[in-house]
């Protein structure tokens, strides 16, 4: 069995197995694999609650190959995280908050800083993972952008041309609690990958 280190690590071996050569795919002009959160233009800003931007929801795309161990992921709507141009709608605020504590639930008691809580409302703990997951993959790949922010995955047949942070919560959340990572996408629409 992998552990969540190896798993993150194999990002990189990935990308180069799934993509093609250097500076094209997934695979920046070094050759390493990177995140790609592009700016994704958003017409208002807030701290989450006001929930006044139409239909938004988070929602599953089925993949047309397995990324890692899975087939299918819980995406956002728009952006969540720590900058003003982050609309951080609360369904989309409390998608990322249960893939963190998904991802956060099998290390013993005292060994990690507590998930946050699942409010809907982004919050300093949220911010937190964010940057630690994205800081985590660019300890293995030095060209992965740390920018607070996660993105919906657009584009998923080649995941935007990144690794994109949402793509890799789940695969971590995945790995850490299946069960109720699965139980998390069955309460949520269905979408292929376009």
């Amino acid at each position: 069995m992998k552990t969540i280190e190896s798993l993150r690590e194999d990002n990189e071996e990935w990308a180069m197995a799934n993509v093609g050569p250097k500076g094209t795919g997934l695979l920046g002009s070094s050759g390493r694999a990177i995140i790609r959160d592009s700016p994704v233009p958003r017409e208002r800003s807030h701290q989450g609650g006001d929930d006044n931007l139409g239909d938004t929801m988070p929602f599953v795309v089925k993949l047309k190959a397995k990324f890692f161990d899975i087939d299918k992921f819980l995406n956002i709507d728009l952006r969540v995280g720590d900058a003003p141009e982050c609309a951080n709608v609360s369904a989309d605020v409390l998608v990322v908050q249960k893939l963190i504590a998904l991802a956060n639930s099998k290390v013993g008691p005292g060994s990690k800083f507590a998930s946050p809580l699942p409010s809907g409302r982004i919050d300093a703990v949220t911010n937190y993972f964010i940057y630690h997951i994205q800081a985590r993959q660019q300890k293995r790949s030095p060209s992965a952008k740390i920018d607070g922010i996660i993105t919906p995955a657009i584009h998923s047949s080649n995941y935007g041309g990144g690794l994109w942070t949402i793509m890799i919560l789940n695969n971590i959340a995945a790995f850490e609690n299946r069960p109720g990572w699965e139980l998390l996408l069955s309460q949520f629409p269905v979408r292929s990958a376009s």
